[in-house]
C-alpha cells in the first residue's frame, strides 16, 4: 500500500480566548434534549494533517481529541503548509499564509480514500420513515436504495 491509498484526514485545534470547539448537549427544564454549538465557533487556531488507514486508526484519533480540538474528514491542499494557522474568511486577507475552515482549503480529493460519517439520529423522526427504513433492512439498506454508488464502499455498522 502506497501514501496515495490512506485517507488523509486534518486535525483541528482551536486557540484561545474560548478554545472549547464542543456541543453541549443537556436537557431542558422540560427534559427536552438540547444541543448548544454556540462554542464551536472558532475565529481562529491551527490545522495538521494525520492519516487514518482503518477504522480503528481514526477512532483513535477521535477518542484523542480534546475539548479544544476537532476532526475534519477532508484533507489539507496540497499546497497549504503543515500545520496550517486558521482564521475566519474576514480576516483571511489579513493573515497571509492562513486558511479557513472551509472547502477552499480543506476538501476531499478526487480519486483519493477518505472516511465519511454518517450520523443516524432517530430523534424527531416520523414514524412512517422509521417503518420505511426498517422495511428496507436497516439503514445501510436504505441508503443503498436512494444511493446504490455506496455499495461497492468498505462500511462498518456501529
Amino acid at each position: 500500500m502506497t501514501a496515495e491509498d490512506i485517507a488523509v484526514i486534518t486535525l483541528i485545534k482551536k486557540s484561545s480566548p474560548n478554545p472549547i470547539i464542543s456541543k453541549r448537549i443537556f436537557l431542558d427544564e422540560q427534559g427536552k434534549v438540547c444541543s448548544d454549538g454556540s462554542q464551536c465557533l472558532m475565529a481562529q487556531g491551527t490545522a495538521t494533517r494525520a492519516t487514518a488507514e482503518t477504522a480503528a486508526e481514526l477512532a483513535q484519533h477521535i477518542m484523542a481529541c480534546g475539548t479544544d480540538q476537532a476532526i475534519a474528514l477532508g484533507a489539507l491542499r496540497a499546497d497549504v503548509p503543515d500545520p496550517a494557522q486558521i482564521t475566519t474568511s474576514a480576516k483571511l486577507k489579513d493573515n497571509p499564509g492562513a486558511i479557513t475552515r472551509s472547502r477552499d482549503f480543506i476538501d476531499y480529493c478526487p480519486g483519493a480514500p477518505a472516511w465519511t460519517l454518517i450520523d443516524f439520529d432517530t430523534k424527531g423522526m416520523p414514524a412512517n420513515v422509521a417503518a420505511s427504513i426498517e422495511a428496507a433492512g436497516g439503514v445501510w439498506n436504505a441508503l443503498l436504495r436512494v444511493a446504490p454508488g455506496l455499495a461497492h464502499l468498505m462500511h462498518a455498522d456501529a
